[in-house]
Order: C-alpha cells, then sequence, then structure tokens
C-alpha cells in the first residue's frame, strides 16, 4: 500500500495506525495462505464395481476455516474502526467535543426518509460538532447515494464488522480447478469436474474418470482456495483481493477529509 497524502496529517494519526495495521494483517495472511497446506484432507479414490469409474472423494475435515475467519475479522474491524476515529477527528477540528455517540454513519436509506423519526436522530447524533463541509462529504460517501445497493463497500465493510461481532465471519475452502493430473499408464477421459467451485467437505466428489484401456495408476493435483462465502450480492469470493478492495477504499474515503484539517 502507497502511503497517502493524509498519512502526514497528525490528527489521523490514529486513523493512519488503523489502516496501517489493516494492511499489515492482510500481509501476514496471506503469508499463512502461501504456506498452508491442506493437511486434514486427502484425496481418496474408490472404483465403482461395475462401471469401473474411478470417483475421487475429499476425506477428513479442517480447521483451517476459523483461523482465517478469525484474521479476516481482526483486519475488516480495523477497517471500520479506522472510520470512527475519522469522525472523532472531526469534530474535534471543528473545536469542538465528542460525545459517546461520535461515528462514521453508514446507511443504505437516506435517514430522513425512514419510517421511524428516530433514524435521523441517530444519523445527526454521529455527525453533531463535524462542520456542514465535511458533513456533505460524508452524506455524498452513503450508499444510499450510490444506488449500488448490498455491494457498496461501506455497506459490506459495516455488515462483516457486525458480523464478526457476533460470530464468525463464513469462510469457505473450496476446490477451485484440478491443476493437473497423471496418468502413469492406461487411457482414461474425464467425467467433470463441476464447473462451480467444490465447498472441501468430507466426502465431497471432486471428480471421475473413465478407464478406456489397461488399468491406470491416476494422480490429480487440485488448487484449493480461501474464499468470503457472500461478499454482498457476489458468492465464492477470495479473501484477499477483497480484503485488499477494502482497505483500498477505506483509505479514499479517509483522503477525500484532507482539507478538513
Amino acid at each position: 500500500m502507497n502511503s497517502p497524502l493524509w498519512f502526514s496529517i497528525p490528527q489521523l494519526a490514529s486513523c493512519r495506525s488503523k489502516v496501517e495495521r489493516a494492511a499489515e494483517n492482510i500481509k501476514n495472511f496471506q503469508s499463512e495462505l502461501d504456506v498452508f497446506q491442506v493437511e486434514p484432507y486427502e484425496i481418496v479414490s474408490d472404483q465403482e464395481p461395475n462401471t469401473r469409474v474411478h470417483v475421487y472423494r475429499i476425506r477428513g475435515q479442517s480447521v483451517a476455516e476459523s483461523r482465517f475467519s478469525i484474521l479476516a475479522g481482526e483486519i475488516v474491524y480495523h477497517l471500520r474502526s479506522s472510520l470512527d476515529h475519522l469522525a472523532h477527528s472531526l469534530v474535534l477540528s471543528a473545536g469542538n467535543t465528542p460525545t459517546r455517540n461520535t461515528a462514521f454513519p453508514v446507511f443504505s436509506v437516506p435517514p430522513r426518509c425512514r419510517a421511524k423519526p428516530n433514524i435521523l436522530t441517530v444519523y445527526e447524533r454521529h455527525v453533531q460538532g463535524i462542520t456542514p463541509n465535511a458533513q456533505a462529504i460524508i452524506e455524498s460517501l452513503q450508499p444510499y447515494k450510490a444506488g449500488r445497493g448490498i455491494d457498496h463497500p461501506l455497506l459490506i465493510i459495516n455488515k462483516m464488522n457486525i458480523t464478526d461481532k457476533h460470530h464468525a465471519l463464513n469462510i469457505t475452502l473450496t476446490n477451485v480447478w484440478m491443476r493437473a493430473i497423471t496418468f502413469n499408464d492406461g487411457l482414461g477421459t474425464f467425467i467433470g469436474p463441476a464447473p462451480e467451485p467444490i465447498t472441501a467437505v468430507d466426502g465431497a466428489e471432486l471428480i471421475r474418470i473413465i478407464p478406456i484401456l489397461g488399468e491406470m495408476n491416476v494422480k490429480p493435483h487440485f488448487s484449493f482456495q480461501v474464499q468470503f462465502a457472500e461478499v454482498g450480492s457476489l458468492k465464492n469470493q477470495p479473501v484477499i483481493p477483497t480484503l485488499a478492495q477494502l482497505l483500498d477504499f477505506t483509505v479514499d474515503v479517509i483522503s477525500k477529509f484532507g482539507s478538513e484539517f
């Protein structure tokens, strides 16, 4: 991550620390993935007696998902927290005193359009003490202004952060594709693999191979990928690219307030 200009603003030191920690955690997360071996799993094959088809399945269970969920949750927390630190700094920069309600608001629907009048009150308490210009910037960044629905990065960060407070983020270990296959003897042809990623759970069928001639000594090579089960409206999104995009978005949001300090 390149250092943005606002990193040199003293009043945003805590925001800087938060996003730097998030960036460091993403690098550490990637390092764990680089050395990750799917040790709890093995690929086993059975030959159907009637058809002689070789069926390859996953055997075993993995505890890696829980570890990866914790790592992802820490990163999302720092991103969301950096925005609340931004709101706190904006109040101080305006010469006012932050309250326990000071926070960076994230609203999918205009608060003035909500049926419950207290929703508008919540929004106004979040931005109380912030200059009118900064409040205008905050409102311009709200998801309801962008028309992206649940795919807006602010909503994604906010939802992930709330989810992580109550239970682990839903991260899956999936078989993305078969990297290679080795036939030591004989001939064969494939049935599969499935066009969609296969969740790596005990008993999941990966591929079927039909022997054409002779006995085969087959060695398939599979690659695994760690993914968020759901990001906004999207399914099975790779963890590291998703977190990196959310980091870049957060850095860009904070940069829009540089003139306020």
